[in-house]
């Protein structure tokens, strides 16, 4: 696993694989599919987006609003699949950027039952929700 700097080749190459519950997520929160693009297009070039990439391919794209508050993360199908070595790199990641942000904000629209599992997996505290919205801290 390596984590390395997002480039623009990266969003479309996520995005023909991105994971069913991430197309469900960005839809409950208001982004249809054609916004995918243009939402992570404006997140590489704010320049703190991280690709997570597993045997030569991007499985993932996380990226860090300003100020730490806000994170968007773009998963494919693979990523779930790669279980433990996929949050090892995730929490690595998250851990080096706290040290630049301090506490990082979430907000996590997935229904899915283990949404909440994976972030605490990852590093991140459940604060509570509000409108839907799951908020997790990571400090």
């Amino acid at each position: 696993m390596k984590i390395r700097p997002g480039q623009l080749t990266d969003i479309d190459d996520i995005l023909a694989r991105l994971s069913d519950q991430h197309r469900a997520e960005f839809a409950k929160v208001g982004f249809p599919g054609d916004l995918f693009q243009l939402r992570m297009m404006r997140f590489l070039a704010a320049g703190d987006t991280a690709v997570l990439e597993f045997d030569g391919a991007p499985q993932a794209l996380l990226s860090i609003g300003p100020g730490g508050n806000g994170t968007w993360l773009m998963v494919t199908r693979e990523f779930f699949d790669k279980g433990l070595a996929s949050i090892r790199a995730a929490r690595r990641h998250m851990t080096e950027k706290a040290q630049t942000y301090g506490t990082i904000v979430a907000y996590v629209g997935s229904e899915h039952p283990q949404a909440i599992r994976w972030m605490e997996a990852i590093g991140f505290t459940y604060v509570g929700a509000v409108d839907g919205l799951k908020i997790f801290l990571y400090r």
